[in-house]
């Protein structure tokens, strides 16, 4: 069968066949329209180019939160490097379920959030591809496309010569979207909601699903359906997701309807499962859509999709439903084959289905971490946190390792298919969500090499610690430094849902379809049955976050 053009392994991408000069005075254009904001489908015509702002709380510059490489993403994106993600902090948009609402929407604007420059983001762009990363992903761009465009120019300048991503909500501006045109090589919008009455309910945004129906038909017109090149890598088209909420299925209906009719069953689709209650949802707020989707749910809209003739369904996902048989397959780390030795992330040995399939049974265990912090061990928190550290020394966390060991939890192994006289503890399945940092820089390796990572301890739930104890935030010249200025240095403070799910998910065998026990229940496990005790600091860091949800205990004496 003859390659399609566009998916050879010398594929060029799109910017840097721009005429000569096109891309900065696209640059330009996209930097002007920050005068009076219609950067996306909010209009608020404010001034950002003074450092104004309104809905999206940015001024001139982006925000970045992260930049690394996760393994979370679509196969074809990820690949086995991984994809080069960049995020960007603040959303135009208020989803009450947010699953990163501590960054899209608690973080408060103002001079200690002031951004990256262009020149910053594109140094960023540069090391993901220093890092051998297969694109470059743009996350939550929607209301920096304007800077986003500016860092491509000057990072396409300095050498890059990856494919970009724009992941986006699709709430877009045409104008936005217009400005994009050969520029993005793969647009990746989430396609939320249909209803506007939902719309506004749960996004705050009742012109959603016109803004993203135009916006989508916009980038399909641009870039045509998915390129994949020999290697199972996209390289150019349209990637189209869908989060399943509960109780929503006619939302997913109408939203595959419109896409199998508009543009057409070629379209590659990923309909998403990991919709848990998370941001501002609870019992008393939005309680229809307090609890997770089921199987059923989840089956029935895979089942819509085909029926629609949607044949390019993304199959990555570890609940997924089969076509061939009819039903859902669950994927679990100890039914896929192992490799003859350890996989390391960055090595291209054994690359194919096996591969694939373990990337992704470790993606939601890999903890997001930006590439310059490193791994320190747990004895460091201690300096400033010994109640917490002794408190998390007789906790489950401390000792998860342990439980891989031949004759541990014999019963539990046995329910699910475990072998109880296997060693897991050299089980590159198991030690994601076992150890702290396994297979990252600085991460652990093995009992001999690493024995401070061995347990999920503090880094595990709270991020890689090098770039915090080697700042001035450990020396006695500064004491009060704020939150902030923690998670400026690479920390999450306080940890979210998301964080726990990605070890408490159906990846692992222990699930809560095994068994209710081993469901993750957020307020439950984090605060009744806490990983540690959470005692007053020693010293002032000003108010908690927007978020926290635990009482402090009295500090012992």
């Amino acid at each position: 069968m003859a390659i399609h053009p566009l998916a050879a392994r010398d594929f060029e991408p799109a910017y840097l066949r721009l005429p000569s000069g096109e891309l900065h005075e696209r640059a330009r254009r996209a930097v002007a329209l920050l005068e009076d904001c219609r950067i996306c489908p909010r209009d608020c015509g404010v001034n950002r180019l003074e450092d104004k702002w309104a809905a999206c709380k940015t001024g001139r510059h982006a925000q970045v939160s992260s930049y690394f490489p996760p393994f979370g993403e679509e196969d074809c994106l990820r690949g086995w490097n991984g994809s080069g993600t960049i995020f960007f902090s603040h959303c135009n948009l208020r989803c009450v379920f947010c699953q990163n609402y501590d960054i899209s929407q608690a973080l408060r604007p103002g001079p200690a959030a002031a951004g990256s420059t262009a020149a910053e983001i594109a140094e960023m762009a540069l090391e993901l591809q220093r890092r051998a990363c297969h694109n470059i992903n743009f996350v939550t761009p929607e209301h920096v496309a304007a800077q986003v465009v500016e860092a491509i120019a000057a990072a396409a300048e300095l050498g890059l010569h990856l494919p970009i991503v724009y992941n986006t909500s699709a709430y877009d501006s045409i104008e936005s979207i217009e400005l994009l045109d050969g520029i993005v090589d793969i647009y990746m919008p989430d396609f939320k909601y249909w209803s506007p009455e939902r719309s506004a309910t749960y996004m705050k945004a009742a012109n959603y699903p016109a803004a993203a129906r135009a916006a989508i038909r916009a980038m399909h017109r641009q870039v045509g359906p998915l390129v994949l090149d020999p290697d199972g890598l996209a390289r150019r088209g349209l990637l189209l997701r869908h989060l399943v909420m509960p109780g929503c299925l006619d939302e997913t209906r109408s939203i595959l309807e419109w896409i199998a009719g508009e543009l057409g069953p070629d379209t590659y689709v990923n309909l998403m499962d990991q919709y848990h209650p998370a941001g501002r949802v609870s019992g008393a707020l939005y309680p229809e859509i307090n609890r997770r989707l089921s199987s059923s749910e989840f089956q029935q809209a895979w089942n819509i999709a085909h029926e629609l003739g949607l044949h390019r369904l993304d199959g990555r996902s570890p609940a997924r439903a089969s076509p061939a048989e009819g039903k859902m397959a669950v994927t679990k780390l100890h039914e896929l084959p192992r490799p003859a030795g350890p996989l390391r992330l960055g090595s291209r040995r054994a690359v194919g289905p096996i591969a694939l399939a373990l990337m992704a049974a470790w993606a939601p265990a890999i903890a997001d971490q930006p590439l310059n912090a490193e791994y320190v061990g747990s004895r460091k928190c201690r300096t400033c946190h010994l109640n917490e550290y002794r408190s998390w020394e007789q906790s489950r966390h401390a000792k998860t390792l342990d439980l891989l060991k031949p004759g541990e939890r014999r019963p539990a192994k046995e329910l699910v298919g475990l072998d109880p006289e296997y060693d897991y503890r050299g089980d590159p399945y198991c030690l994601p969500c076992h150890t702290v940092g396994y297979g990252q820089p600085g991460g652990f390796v093995s009992l001999e090499a690493t024995p401070a990572l061995d347990g999920v301890g503090c880094e595990a739930c709270h991020g890689a610690g090098s770039r915090y104890v080697r700042s001035d935030m450990m020396g006695l010249k500064n004491l009060k430094h704020s939150f902030d200025q923690v998670g400026a240095e690479g920390l999450i403070y306080p940890v979210p849902e998301p964080v726990c799910a990605r070890c408490h998910s159906l990846a692992s065998p222990f699930n809560f379809e095994t068994d209710p026990k081993y469901g993750l229940e957020y307020s439950r496990d984090t605060l009744a049955r806490s990983t540690h005790e959470h005692r007053p600091l020693k010293h002032d860091h000003g108010p908690l976050p927007p978020g926290v949800l635990f009482q402090a205990k009295p500090s012992e004496p």
